[in-house]
């Protein structure tokens, strides 16, 4: 199996996702865009830095809540195209369960270059969370391309010993633009830069609209940049799954206030 097995349109990417666990979307993402990513990413890990007090830190790289900064990290969540395939699978009602960056500072690594899963739980016959990699640079060997086993080679919880897994790994290469679309349960491990350069890169987990989030991203975001975000980016965002907080919300018309932000008999989910 070689990494092409996974690569192919938008409209069949749930076929080759639902077939081999990964689908591959290559220039899904346009030079423009890219650049407002990499921009916003990079200041979004400066804050994250202050907020730390240094760069000597576990994640560093790695942006905990990337919508929380707004611009094009926010925005991503309009584009109804990306998430496509995860709402295919998992509902048009799914929400994010994680929304990170996984950035490989230059001649370094960092905290994915263990071998490990995004989603823990497995259901046999049944997906649960999809994960959605938006590669914002170039993905190459000397960068720190990440090795994955596909589902074909080792489908278990079980982690793989290393050996095992560093001989039947495959590397994930791929241009900026790309987007990797994968079961959260498949093994896999960042690689080391060896350039002088950051390697940036986004991840999006979506889940079933009935999970819970990692963290409250509706409380998280500015309320000043709530009323301009559109129906679908508020759902992907857990806006319209946050349980009611009293029998007045609950049973609120769908045209007053709270009631339209929460679950319920008149939600508009």
């Amino acid at each position: 199996m070689s990494l092409d097995t996974f690569v192919g349109p938008l409209e069949s990417a749930k076929d080759r996702f639902r077939e081999y666990g990964m689908a591959i979307v290559e220039d899904i993402l346009s030079e423009e865009e890219l650049v407002s990513l990499r921009k916003d990413l990079e200041r979004a890990m400066d804050e994250e830095c202050k907020f730390q007090g240094s760069t000597q830190f576990q994640d560093y790289g790695m942006v905990l809540v990337c919508a929380k900064y707004g611009g094009s990290l926010l925005s991503l969540f309009e584009k109804d195209h990306l998430f496509r395939p995860a709402e295919d699978i998992l509902g048009s009602d799914c929400i994010v369960y994680a929304n990170t960056s996984s950035s490989i500072p230059p001649r370094s690594k960092n905290y994915a270059n263990r071998i490990h899963v995004d989603g823990p739980e497995y259901f046999p016959g049944y997906c649960a969370r999809i994960s959605c990699l938006f590669m914002i640079d170039d993905f190459t060997i000397e960068n720190g391309a990440t090795y994955f086993l596909p589902k074909s080679i080792h489908a278990s919880l079980d982690i793989p010993a290393e050996d095992f897994f560093y001989k039947h790994a495959l590397r994930l290469t791929g241009k900026a633009g790309t987007v990797v679309y994968w079961d959260p349960t498949i093994w896999h491990a960042g690689g080391v830069n060896d350039t002088d350069k950051w390697r940036h890169a986004l991840t999006v987990v979506m889940c079933r609209s009935y999970m819970k989030q990692r963290l409250n991203f509706s409380a998280m975001i500015d309320k000043n940049l709530v009323p301009s975000l559109s129906p679908s980016a508020k759902q992907r965002l857990g806006f319209f799954s946050i349980p009611p907080n009293s029998y007045e919300e609950y049973y609120a018309p769908r045209d007053r206030g709270p009631s339209k932000v929460r679950m319920g008999p008149h939600s508009e989910v």
